[in-house]
């Protein structure tokens, strides 16, 4: 009985073996860095390079410092951007009920001026960094950048006007 569990244990030993073995294959091995080939995509040719691998190392303490300043402006930013894309549907569905071009400007100038009552002390107090995050904010939210949405309701002029003070 001895000698049929050595030789099944033998059996088993080899055939492990043998398997990690055949694992072993010349298409796993190292590529070095440099042109690599052509792919022909499409009928177009692209040329394929290695890269060398490379590690990325970041202290976790920094790491963790930016994402909770970026946690920061975000809290702050927010619920300005959920304001402007609430706005904005209203504007649209109001200005699409309006017949005269004269009242529509009337009604986006009245709208202007109450929103600039309201919300100039809060956004005042945003740091650049947080407007800066407020107006990725507002293009996610409304799919339009700030740019686009002072054009659409204040014109072109003004739209022109106000990206000139902010890139300054």
């Amino acid at each position: 009985m001895l000698n049929v569990l050595r030789s099944l244990f033998l059996i088993v030993a080899l055939g492990f073996s043998l398997s990690s073995l055949a694992q072993k294959s010349d298409s796993l091995q190292k590529v070095k860095p440099g042109y690599a080939g052509v792919s022909i995509v499409k009928g177009d040719t692209i040329r394929n390079y290695m890269l060398e691998d490379i590690t990325v190392v970041a202290s976790d303490s920094a790491y963790k410092a930016k994402y909770d300043r970026y946690v920061r402006y975000i809290r702050r930013a927010y619920p300005y951007a959920m304001l402007a894309k609430q706005i904005a549907t209203e504007m649209d569905t109001d200005l699409l009920q309006v017949n005269s071009k004269k009242q529509s400007k009337k009604m986006v100038k009245e709208e202007y001026e109450a929103l600039k009552e309201k919300f100039t002390d809060g956004i005042k107090i945003l740091t650049v960094n947080e407007g800066k995050v407020l107006m990725k904010l507002i293009y996610r939210e409304t799919g339009m950048t700030a740019y686009e949405l002072t054009d659409k309701y204040l014109g072109t002029g003004k739209a022109f006007m106000w990206q000139a003070i902010s890139r300054s």
